[in-house]
């Protein structure tokens, strides 16, 4: 089961496990979950390059953690990516419960 927790007053997202919804490497929940967070950082990528945000990414095996720093100004164009992953990953949660626990933190 993938375990993703999004802690909103810190504007961090971590996402550890396998979902286990397929065999390794043709898993669709992990790679949805997996497109997600690298949407995530995608975005925060391009808006630290308009000095928007400075943000960090950690990955390893089966884990990732995207956390970000925004200013004051673009607290809420910042909020709005981690909205967007927090909704896919909670219609994850629903279509696969036995696969994905996603819980948010500090909302």
């Amino acid at each position: 089961m993938t375990r993703a927790v999004m802690y909103w007053d810190r504007m961090r997202l971590e996402v550890k496990g396998h979902a286990g919804g397929g065999e390794k490497g043709k898993d669709i929940v992990c790679a949805a979950i997996s497109m997600l967070a690298e949407a995530l950082v995608g975005v925060l990528d391009e808006a630290e390059k308009r000095g928007r945000t400075s943000y960090g990414c950690k990955e390893g095996d089966g884990m990732i953690i995207v956390w970000a720093d925004p200013g004051l100004g673009n607290l809420n164009e910042i909020k709005a990516y981690f909205r967007m992953c927090a909704t896919g990953l909670k219609m994850l949660k629903q279509e696969y419960p036995k696969n994905v626990d996603f819980s948010e933190v500090g909302r």
